[in-house]
């Protein structure tokens, strides 16, 4: 259709109460952007208004018709609202649009209501929205076009240069009619408070956030933000500025202070480029230096940040969003090439969601000169690893258009904005193949997630199970037939969870594998792949198998790309050591005759934690051993829980961790922790070789603690310390602690840790004479018979004589 018959649905529409007013000024803007936009790209489409209209209406397809049908049948004209006029025309729509606007309904004559408002009156000020060195920046309203505007007012007391500064700024954005601009008003002067004047600029008040706030609000998290910003869409902004520019430049107007913080993003999606205070003519000399600190703002859409301050005098901008000639103020040089470098820069922090540079403004000027730029991939993926919030990783082809952009040289730059422009356009033309392969990635790997919990679970499931079965198998050969049977049932289950798990294992490694072919750069692939590989470390290392260990970490260095699950398997443990003494008698050496120690098989008793515990049942897991009898009465069999002890504080600790050397466990290098009591200590995972050494003088015995400290694991144990005196001679101490025994490494019981208790052990075996001695001892007490049931015998036949 026309451009006067889209405007007749529009106004067919309004009067049939299809649609409010404000839904046709929204669609109005939207379609004045695709014309603009038209002009300068001759293959752009250009969707019509009734349609624009009719979807934002949600208009029925029988409605849609009848008014097409009314606005090409010549039918009576609708009535044109006077404040919809008005707020189209404020819109600046072309020059034959605008003159339909004016024209239509009016009979050619002005509205005998209207009576203009003095100049010095025309806007009625309102709420400050923002405020800059040099002026401030409210809200107010046109009385005379009743629309919402803003207005820069200079301060007042400012210099001739900073007013000259100021009308050039407002002629400079005054020449520039582009979609991506936002458009001036008026200019002129207001009487100040002390009676002097005060310019002001009127301009398009535009509601919305800028690009800065609005990756701030991505890298924070903020609800909703980063599912409604794509990167797509943000490039679709960068875009917007690329374009504006291109036209910028066309008119020979250099902006010099590009940066996020001076991107407007409206509520509507429309992008403007604003603050265009340090702008120039290209051609023109360079306008003295103001003489005040600070810089110019619009708006309030400065960014806040303390390395993006705009400089007055020699050195002019934001430093960390300028190209390197302008950070040695050499700005005769700077040119459109300058402002592509700054594109370059905005599209680095759309890439990071930061600033290219950071840090102080010196060291920030000094960086910018000398090209010290870290590629924004590394920068995200630095991010990634110290935990902190950032984007999906940065591909090579946009990380090559940033970086040409931001190039030290000017000549190694896109020539123009346009091309520039065009480069992400190209990128963004391959979108729909990229999204193709996301959403396979996204499938892929969601089934890969699925299939490795499902994995974890079988292999949980099937250590507790084998636990439980090694825990039942150490009692088979008393087991009855029943027993027997589910100790079976178990093996077989066991069998089949690690079939299953297995199966899992390997579907979840090959989508994870498939989805990495789609997307190599999909994080939740990446980390689903380190994750089965952890799970394989893990179980060579249950299973002592230490080539299948380093082979399943050598995959992973080439899978963790982050470093992340590198830095989780060398996670320390920590370690807590006090050390105690008994203040009781209970190991004086016994003086009576007669000492002796009978068992008694007929009637087991439980062995729970390193003592016998006739208290508790017997069963599987409570380890039976014989009934112990000590004669005489007064002999006792160790300490008693109850029996007293006080902590020895200060007490030297020494450390030193086992390493291997040829195939066997030694101590290594001596370390000193302090002394006791130690808390919480990191330490390595690994195995150690504690000393607990008493002072001089103290009477009581070194102890060596053997600690086992797990992957993010705590230790901790209390050593008591023992006289010398009551340590037997040949005898050497074994503090009771935690103790890792069993496993398929270690006997095939199952894998535990239990608490034993403190032990003398002797250095050496049962000597022949002391065996003998023994076995006499019993002949004497006429126990023959017995003596003669422990007697040696040789491997082929009767008893040693």
């Amino acid at each position: 259709m026309h451009f006067e018959h889209e405007l007749l649905f529009a106004l067919v529409a309004v009067d049939r109460g299809r649609c409010t007013p404000g839904q046709v000024v929204q669609a109005f803007v939207t379609w004045l952007n695709e014309l603009d936009a038209a002009r300068l790209t001759p293959d752009a489409k250009v969707q019509s208004l009734s349609s624009r209209i009719a979807r934002e209406s949600s208009m029925s397809e029988a409605d849609n018709t009848a008014m097409l049908e009314t606005v090409k049948g010549g039918a009576a004209l609708p009535h044109f609202e006077k404040s919809l006029r008005s707020t189209l025309l404020s819109l600046r729509p072309p020059g034959e649009i605008a003159a339909w606007l004016r024209t239509y309904g009016a009979g050619g004559s002005p509205d005998p209501t209207f009576e203009p408002a003095p100049r010095e009156q025309r806007y009625l000020l309102g709420a400050e929205i923002a405020r800059g060195g040099l002026g401030r920046v409210v809200e107010a309203r046109d009385r005379d076009l009743d629309r919402e505007i803003a207005v820069k007012v200079l301060l007042e007391g400012n210099s001739r240069t900073v007013v000259e500064r100021f009308l050039r700024e407002a002629r400079i954005m005054a020449r520039l009619d582009h979609p991506n601009i936002v458009p001036v008003h008026d200019v002129g002067v207001v009487p100040g408070q002390n009676g002097s004047k005060q310019m002001y600029l009127c301009m398009k008040r535009v509601r919305g956030r800028d690009l800065l706030s609005l990756l701030r609000a991505m890298a924070a998290g903020e609800a909703g933000v980063r599912e409604a910003w794509s990167r797509t869409r943000l490039l679709g902004v960068f875009q917007g500025v690329c374009q504006g520019m291109a036209y910028a430049h066309a008119q020979g107007v250099v902006h010099r202070d590009l940066k996020p913080g001076n991107v407007m993003i409206g509520d509507f999606g429309e992008t403007y480029i604003v603050d265009w205070g340090l702008a120039k003519r290209l051609g023109e000399a360079e306008p003295a230096p103001a003489a005040e600190a600070g810089g110019s703002r619009s708006q309030g859409w400065g960014d806040g940040d303390v390395t993006s301050l705009t400089l007055v005098g020699q050195v002019i901008g934001t430093p960390a969003y300028m190209p390197p000639e302008q950070a040695q103020g050499r700005l005769a040089e700077v040119d459109a090439l300058g402002d592509v470098y700054s594109l370059g820069a905005i599209l680095f922090a759309i890439l990071t969601w930061r600033a290219p540079f950071e840090g102080a403004s010196a060291k920030v000027l000094a960086d910018v000169i000398a090209g010290n730029l870290q590629p924004p991939s590394k920068r995200v993926e630095a991010a990634h690893v110290l935990g902190r919030p950032a984007p999906e990783p940065v591909p090579a082809t946009l990380e090559a258009i940033c970086l040409r952009a931001m190039s030290r040289e000017k000549g190694s730059r896109h020539a123009s904005a346009r091309e520039l422009h065009d480069e992400i356009q190209t990128y963004l033309d391959g979108a729909r193949e990229r999204e193709k392969r996301t959403a396979e990635a996204s499938q892929r790997s969601a089934e890969g997630l699925r299939q490795l919990k499902r994995y974890l679970e079988l292999s949980a499931e099937g250590r507790a199970l084998h636990d439980e079965s090694e825990a039942l198998s150490l009692r088979y050969g008393s087991a009855t037939a029943e027993e027997r049977a589910a100790i079976w049932s178990m093996e077989s289950r066991i069998e089949t969870l690690t079939e299953d798990g297995m199966e899992a294992w390997s579907k979840s490694s090959v989508e994870f594998s498939r989805a990495l072919e789609a997307d190599p750069d999909w994080r939740e692939a990446l980390d689903g792949r380190c994750e089965l590989i952890v799970e394989r470390v893990l179980e060579a290392e249950r299973k002592r198998d230490r080539q299948e260990e380093m082979i399943q970490r050598r995959a992973l260095a080439q899978a963790d790309r982050f470093g992340t699950y590198r830095l989780k398997l060398e996670a320390p443990g920590t370690l807590t050591l006090r050390a105690f003494a008994y203040s009781c008698d209970c190991l004086r050496p016994v003086t009576e005759k007669g000492f002796r120690v009978e068992f008694d098989d007929s009637t087991p008793v439980a062995w729970v934690d390193g003592r016998p515990r006739p208290d508790l049942a017997v069963s599987y897991a409570g380890q039976p051993v014989p009934v112990t009898r000590i004669s005489p009465g007064t002999a006792r069999w160790g300490h008693r829980p109850d029996c007293p002890r006080e902590e020895l504080r200060g007490t030297e600790v020494r450390i030193r961790r086992f390493e291997e050397r040829e195939r066997r466990l030694v101590p290594g290098a001596e370390l000193r922790l302090g002394v006791t009591p130690i808390e919480n200590l990191e330490l390595p995972p690994g195995s150690w070789r504690c000393e607990i050494i008493p002072p001089a003088g103290s009477g009581l015995a070194p102890a060596i603690v053997p600690v086992r400290v797990e992957r993010a694991g705590r230790w901790s144990q209390d050593v008591v310390l023992y006289p010398a005196d009551r340590i037997p001679t040949g005898f050497h101490f074994v503090p009771g602690g935690p103790f890792v025994f069993g496993g398929t490494w270690a006997g095939g019981n199952a894998h535990r840790t239990v608490c034993t208790q403190d032990v003398f052990v002797s250095r050496f075996h049962v000597t022949f004479g002391e065996y003998l001695e023994f076995l006499n001892a019993l002949t004497a007490a006429g126990r023959a018979e017995e003596a003669a049931g422990v007697q040696p015998r040789s491997t082929e036949g009767p008893y040693l004589s």
